[in-house]
C-alpha cells in the first residue's frame, strides 16, 4: 500500500524512519530511474552517520563508568 493512500500521522512517521527512504530506493531501481535514487541514498548515509556517532558518544560514557 503507497504511503500517500494512509496519510495523516502515520504518513509522517513514515517519511521519518529510514525504511521509507529505502522502499523509495528500491522503487527507483526497479524501473530504472537512477537520478530518483541518490537523494533517498544521502539520507540513508545521515541516518547511518547519526546513528554512528550516537553509538560512539553513549559507548564512550560507558566505558568511563
Amino acid at each position: 500500500m503507497p504511503k500517500q493512500m494512509i496519510g495523516g500521522a502515520f504518513s509522517k512517521i513514515c517519511n521519518a524512519l529510514p525504511f521509507s527512504y529505502t522502499v523509495d530506493i528500491a522503487k527507483g531501481a526497479l524501473i530504472g530511474d537512477h537520478k530518483s535514487i541518490y537523494p533517498h541514498i544521502l539520507w540513508i548515509v545521515g541516518y547511518i552517520v547519526m546513528i554512528l556517532g550516537l553509538t560512539i558518544v553513549i559507548y564512550k560514557k560507558k566505558i568511563k563508568q
